[in-house]
């Protein structure tokens, strides 16, 4: 596991979040607090396959698509949740090795 600062958002820009995490393999990992407080670990798939140098000493960045199955989305109409079968969530990545 090599430690990295790193920074991802949606690429809706509906979402976005930095901070120290660990590359592993060929997946990111992270720290986040959900809504109730409580602290998690969020991983994003395939990293190393899609981030390429950006010219900058140990900096990486590109675009990683992470396909989810059965997610709950709440429906507003409805005022309850759904469950879809398949999404895909594009995400920017950009990481630099914090060696």
């Amino acid at each position: 596991m090599k430690k990295v600062v790193y920074s991802v958002s949606k690429r809706n820009g509906s979402q976005k979040w930095s901070g120290v995490g660990y590359l592993a393999e060929d997946n990111l990992f992270t720290i986040a607090i959900s809504k109730n407080g409580k602290p998690y670990i969020k991983v994003i798939e395939g990293i190393k396959g899609h981030c390429v140098p950006n010219g900058r000493d140990k900096e990486y960045s590109g675009i990683v698509t992470q396909a989810l199955e059965n997610v709950p989305i709440f429906n507003k109409e409805k005022d309850r949740y759904e469950t879809r079968d398949y999404l895909e969530v594009e995400y920017y990545v950009w990481y630099k090795y914090a060696d």
